[in-house]
């Protein structure tokens, strides 16, 4: 809900704690914001080591990870460019 209501500071407070006791939704969640540069500093890559060290927890959280990287997957420039 603090995601949709872009109140990243307090989802920041809500879910540091979570992570340092390496809860695999809270890693989910900050890797989205790492990856999308919401509350902390852009980094995909960031991102992805949490994503993935969550869906290594749960496997429910392997689409999530796949999502990410397909969507920062860098496009090859066209000729020309």
């Amino acid at each position: 809900m603090l995601w949709k209501m872009r109140k990243d500071d307090e989802l920041m407070e809500t879910i540091m704690p979570m992570v340092e006791y390496d809860r695999p939704e809270a890693k989910v969640r900050l890797g989205r914001m790492y990856a999308y540069g919401r509350g902390v500093g852009k980094d995909v890559e960031k991102g992805k080591a949490l994503m993935a060290e969550a869906a290594k927890k749960k496997s429910v959280y392997k689409a999530d990870y796949n999502k990410l990287v397909a969507k920062t997957k860098k496009k090859p420039k066209k000729a020309g460019s």
